[in-house]
């Protein structure tokens, strides 16, 4: 069925609960610095308590931060900031920047 749920507490105050056929969700209650989502796909999104947000699949890592930057480091190495002002920053697999369009 697709409501069903099932769930686990650790005495340190670990929570796992994994929703049929979606995905799974680990919190710690003490403190509650993250939440993560883990999908049957593999991919994983973590939510931290001061606004960030990671999400992680096979092609790339993507960092969100609260004032709307993005970082995302692709399979091949490249990374790719994209900044809330619109500022675009690209660079190649070395680091080196092969794009800065503001």
């Amino acid at each position: 069925p697709q409501g069903e749920t099932w769930g686990s507490r650790w005495s340190y105050g670990f929570d796992l609960s994994q929703f049929f056929h979606t995905h799974v969700v680990g919190f710690c209650m003490a403190p509650l610095t993250r939440v993560s989502l883990f999908y049957r796909n593999g991919d994983k999104t973590i939510m931290f308590s001061n606004g960030e947000k990671e999400i992680h699949t096979a092609r790339f890592k993507r960092k969100e931060f609260p004032d709307g930057t993005t970082k995302t480091v692709y399979c091949n190495g490249c990374q790719e900031t994209k900044y809330a002002s619109g500022r675009v920053r690209v660079k190649d697999e070395k680091g080196t920047v092969i794009l800065d369009w503001k």
